[in-house]
């Protein structure tokens, strides 16, 4: 099946998710359900536009390519000019606040980066195949359903301004699917990004994320294969590698944080050791080339929520690594990317997202030995340093 941008963001997003937009805004539920399918479509809206010619998608190209982009630069980057009219959009369709839709905006912006860079890494996208590869997706925004006027207009507008500005369309070539896009076993990668304005449901939202309701198969991306041996492939079809998932398919229920905190994380924010104070967060690794957590990591990172609520000047960096198997090109990104889905776990648990910084070293600085099994599972983990108290 042909793969359709929009339902892999709007996967992401949970019913628990929209009900606490609608808990955290005044606004009503349906309101909040509309200002969240609006929101996708807007933002899909504004990546096509801004991916429409070569010039654009370069720009959207280095955006994606870059961990240190948050907030407002992130927006722009991704959307260009349009990203305060897209607002307006999603605010005069689904008659939500303006302040609303901005939330809305900031929660979704850096789920919809995820599955996108992710794309561009499993087809190994340059600038004009990643303007092809959008320019396939208008087919599944302009059929959507609930597409608002505004947007279809403002959709049909761009696409006369590129006609006379370029006088003809590039023509790339590029996988239809992900097995077609990789012999090889895989890795993946992410960015983060902080809320569009200071409200506190772009932060609720952003983790919830909203890669969930239609559930699409991981993605791909190039690595060599892990010393161990390879699944046995799905009958009936050629031999795949493991494949990485989407960052918010990371396990997130939303649920009260009850467990009691230990001294092991909490030393660490009453403690008097000097900044940044790092240390590993227990139990946060994964699986080999996912986003995919092991046991008993959902259990810290409720506990990390829960202590930076309880010091709301705290700060932290998360840094994310893999094992040693595959290069540092795709290593890197995806230990971004490993970063970025702890962050989004945290921010949807209250914590502000610019609180939490997320940076990837991919193999670098090992913990354990990487020529065995258990050692490459250690290596696969997140650190986090207090930068502040």
């Amino acid at each position: 099946m042909a793969f359709n941008i929009i339902e892999a963001v709007e996967a992401q997003v949970t019913p628990d998710t929209v009900d606490r937009i609608a808990g955290s805004t005044g606004e009503s539920p349906p309101k909040a359900r509309a200002a969240t399918s609006a929101g996708v479509l807007a933002i899909i809206t504004g990546l096509i536009q801004r991916g429409s010619n070569r010039s654009g998608a370069a720009g959207l190209l280095s955006t994606l390519q870059s961990p240190a982009l948050r907030g407002g630069n992130l927006a722009t980057g991704l959307l260009g000019d349009r990203a305060d009219a897209l607002t307006d959009s999603v605010a005069s369709s689904s008659g939500v606040s303006r302040g609303a839709a901005s939330g809305v905006m900031s929660a979704l912006l850096p789920l919809a980066a995820g599955v996108l860079g992710r794309e561009v890494l499993a087809r190994k996208l340059d600038a004009g195949g990643l303007s092809d590869f959008l320019q396939s997706q208008k087919q599944h925004l302009t059929a959507h359903p609930n597409l608002p006027r505004g947007l279809s207009d403002y959709l049909g507008k761009e696409k006369e301004k590129v006609v006379e500005i370029e006088g003809q369309k590039d023509v790339g070539v590029y996988p239809t699917s992900l097995r077609e896009a990789r012999p090889h076993a895989v890795h993946a990668k992410k960015s983060s990004l902080g809320p569009l304005v200071a409200l506190a449901i772009g932060a609720l939202l952003l983790g919830a994320i909203l890669f969930a309701l239609g559930r699409r198969p991981p993605a791909p991306q190039v690595s060599r294969p892990e010393p161990p041996p390879v699944e046995a492939p799905v009958a009936g079809r050629p031999e795949i590698p493991k494949a990485p998932e989407p960052v918010g398919k990371t396990e997130i229920t939303g649920a009260a944080i009850e467990k009691p905190k230990t001294d092991e994380l909490s030393s660490h924010f009453k403690g008097t050791a000097a900044l940044p104070d790092r240390f590993k967060l227990p139990n946060v690794n994964f699986q080999y080339a996912t986003l995919n957590m092991t046991e008993g990591g959902k259990a810290t990172v409720d506990e990390l929520a829960s202590l930076m609520k309880e010091n709301p000047s705290s700060r932290v960096r998360l840094t994310g690594y893999t094992d040693a198997a595959g290069d540092d090109a795709v290593n890197v990104p995806l230990s971004r990317q490993r970063a970025a889905a702890v962050k989004a776990m945290l921010v949807e648990r209250g914590v502000d997202a610019a609180r939490i910084e997320t940076e990837g070293k991919g193999e670098a600085d090992p913990i354990a030995p990487n020529d065995t099994k258990d050692g490459r599972a250690e290596n696969r983990r997140i650190e986090a340093s207090i930068l502040q108290r």
